[in-house]
């Protein structure tokens, strides 16, 4: 057992100074209160008033006896009875009222008074969702006393920020701030004071000076990592430039205490094998690790570099305003489906930080029923409908399966209430046209029918909203699009992926001045099922028409991008003008490999003339379109390529038009046509023209298959459909 008197450290009391405290005193009691948090051994504390006896004491009465004793029964509290924290908080008060003119006394009552705060909050037996907070409270306030007495007393200005950031109340901030601006702690020189400053002002009070402060911060000598990433969350939140350089230059420091920060910024939005490999990169392997992290995200959302990473930290700062919890503690009985186990937002604020504003956002309030919200997300994959609770606890909303979950939600004890489903469902009428449908059917079996699609919407929403995260590109307007991949030709080793479009003329805008020139911005990316990138492309084209292109007419284009063969997800979008766009669902697209290394088909290119947009193939010309449908009196041109043939060498062709039905692999063949042919070069191409005149209206399949004398072969697919009546493609 390690003695307190074995320690080697003394303290020289002297009688209680009604003018202040000397230098000395302070310097001694940091020192005891040092060497207290080195002994680990709960057993060296069996007697913790002995030990702040020393020799040198003239009597347990004098202010410096009792301060000591209070150190050294908050460090036996730490290691064993919280019982200590209350003795702590009575040797304080009794040091008070010995030197009531010194701040040493009120600080250590704050320390005592946090502590039985944090062990209220980690009491089971201690009942309620805001345990802590009155102590939390009192300790707030015996910092402002101590700094009251002395404005240059630095332990309390460190702790004034760090205990009002426990728990998400603006009255705290507030406190913490104007104690700190009125002891001038921008003036000090201790860095800790400089970051709780800095803190501070970025939560509630004025950005420039939070700025100041983190710059000074590490002017004098504060950790690197931490300051470069206070400052880069101060330019993220708030649309400043340079964020990105400073954030991976902290993420390069191994500070212990910046590497948590970092690690709880994200952890968020993160899986745990994503969290665990954070953990075990180091120092510049860290910072090239989140640089990646956030590329994937940028390209993936189809944004600009960084652009992802400012919308993170800004939906943080917003979140701890507006959705960061005030309790202490959260409970998660049986009817919780979803359980973040997140001690700073509630669900609303997790959902945010995830996906960003809702596209539609309602608040009702509803006689007898708790505080409720729904969200709604219009995206390119399906809208998310999410539904939130605040139960018994209103200020910690949960996500809920359904929205007449709204008469539990989630909470520990159901509510009866004088509203009715209808109600709930009127009130979501402007969420989604689902509830009015509720609404018009309720008591009938058709409404049953609903109610059981709105509780699967929510369910899968709330399954994508809370295990997923986005960002979104919207537009103003929606541009109407038909679009069409395919891979055929090589540009080297790469495969080539043509992109065909056509655009619907009632959204587009031409170029000022130029009624018959119009800019298409489109955006795609491809990445693999590890989020790796594989293709980005960023790029605008003008395209020019005879005249304008009226309403019902459409525009045409078609672009190509060198791609790595294998199987890609991709994300696409198309933009005309400043405000006309759309992004489409995310797809799958197989590349496959045209390096005649094996035999192997492109696929097959099906075009229609009087779009006229094409692609010159050596003395070829290619016709494209990006529509599946057509009207019987159309004529498709059919082309494909064959790569991995010796030339002079034999081939077969097999084309096969059958019926498309469902639940069947083939319906009958309406065409089967073989034919033999000799390749001219490594790379030979085919085709055919397809007169729909000769088939019914439906949905036919084209399949394409290849022998060739060595009997390998190699088969492509791809599907059309034919109108009963002329009218538009699709």
């Amino acid at each position: 057992m390690k003695s307190w008197v074995g320690a080697g450290v003394a303290l020289v009391l002297s009688a209680a100074n009604a003018s202040g405290q000397a230098p000395a005193e302070r310097a001694a009691l940091a020192r005891f209160r040092d060497s207290l948090s080195a002994i680990t051994d709960s057993g060296a504390f069996a007697d913790p008033d002995r030990m702040a006896v020393t020799p040198t004491a003239a009597s347990e009465l004098q202010a410096l006896a009792q301060l000591r004793r209070g150190l050294v029964h908050l460090r036996a509290g730490q290691l064993g009875s919280a019982a200590h924290y209350r003795r702590a908080e009575g040797a304080f008060a009794r040091a008070a009222s010995l030197a009531p003119a010194w701040p040493y006394p009120p600080y250590g009552r704050a320390l005592a008074k946090y502590a039985i705060s944090e062990s209220q909050r980690a009491n089971p037996l201690e009942l309620g969702t805001v345990v802590g907070v009155g102590a939390l409270d009192d300790a707030i306030g015996a910092l402002e006393a101590a700094l009251a007495l002395d404005p240059d007393f630095e332990p309390a200005l460190r702790d004034l920020a760090r205990f009002g950031a426990r728990l998400h109340r603006p009255d705290f901030w507030s406190r913490a701030l104007r104690a700190l601006r009125q002891t001038g702690a921008e003036s000090r020189r201790d860095p800790a004071v400089l970051l709780a400053l800095g803190r501070t002002e970025r939560e509630i009070g004025d950005r420039d000076s939070a700025v100041a402060a983190f710059r000074t911060y590490l002017d004098r000598g504060g950790s690197r990592g931490l300051g470069l990433l206070e400052l880069a969350r101060m330019f993220m939140a708030f649309g400043r430039p340079g964020a990105d350089t400073l954030y991976f230059a902290g993420a390069a420091f191994d500070d212990s205490t910046a590497v948590a920060s970092y690690r709880n910024d994200i952890a968020v939005i993160l899986s745990d094998s994503q969290l665990t490999e954070f953990d075990a990169a180091r120092g510049t392997a860290r910072a090239d690790w989140l640089r990646q992290l956030w590329a994937r995200r940028d390209a993936i959302e189809l944004r600009a570099p960084g652009e992802r990473l400012a919308e993170h930290y800004r939906r943080l700062a917003y979140a701890r305003r507006h959705f960061g919890l005030v309790v202490t503690r959260r409970y998660y009985p049986p009817e919780c489906r979803y359980r973040s186990g997140s001690m700073d937002f509630d669900d609303r604020g997790i959902v945010y930080i995830r996906h960003g504003e809702p596209t539609k956002r309602v608040r009702t309030f509803l006689f007898g029923l708790p505080p409720n919200e729904s969200w709604r997300y219009d995206r390119p994959d399906g809208t998310l409908l999410l539904h939130f609770g605040a139960g018994a606890a209103v200020d910690d909303y949960r996500l809920l399966p359904g929205v007449l979950d709204v008469y539990t939600s989630c909470s520990y004890v159901g509510f009866s209430s004088p509203a009715t489903p209808v109600d709930v469902y009127q009130s979501r009428e402007e969420l989604d046209t689902l509830y009015s449908r509720l609404v018009a059917t309720y008591g009938t079996s058709a409404a049953w029918r609903y109610a059981r699609e709105e509780r699967r919407i929510s369910a899968m929403s709330m399954a994508v909203g809370t295990a997923t995260d986005s960002y979104e590109r919207r537009f103003a307007r929606t541009l109407p699009v038909a679009v069409r991949l395919t891979a055929v030709g090589r540009d080297g080793n790469r495969t080539l992926l043509h992109v065909t479009y056509a655009l619907g003329g009632n959204a587009l805008t031409p170029e000022a001045g130029q009624h018959s020139r119009y800019l298409v911005r489109l955006r795609l990316v491809l990445v693999d099922q590890r989020g790796a990138v594989g293709a980005s492309v960023d790029t605008a084209v003008v395209l020019e028409t005879r005249a304008p292109v009226p309403a019902g007419s459409l525009l045409f284009g078609r672009f190509a991008v060198a791609v790595p063969p294998g199987t890609w997800h991709y994300r696409l979008a198309l933009q005309q003008g400043d405000s006309a766009g759309q992004v489409l669902p995310r797809d799958s697209v197989v590349v496959p490999r045209f390096d005649q290394s094996s035999l192997t088909l492109s696929d097959p290119v099906l075009g229609w003339r009087p779009i006229g947009v094409s692609w010159e193939r050596a003395a070829d010309t290619v016709f494209f379109s990006p529509f599946r449908s057509y009207y019987r009196d159309a004529a498709l041109e059919l082309y494909y390529e064959v790569y991995g043939m010796a030339p002079g060498s034999t081939y077969q062709t097999e084309l096969i038009v059958s019926e498309r039905q469902r639940g069947r692999a083939n319906g009958p063949a309406r065409v089967q046509l073989k034919f033999d042919d000799v390749a001219s070069a490594p790379t030979t191409s085919g085709r055919r023209t397809l007169d729909l005149r000769q088939f019914k209206p439906g949905a036919y399949w084209l399949d394409i298959i290849v022998t060739d004398a060595r009997h390998r072969r190699e088969s492509r697919r791809t599907w059309f459909e034919v109108k009963a009546h002329p009218g538009p493609p699709q």
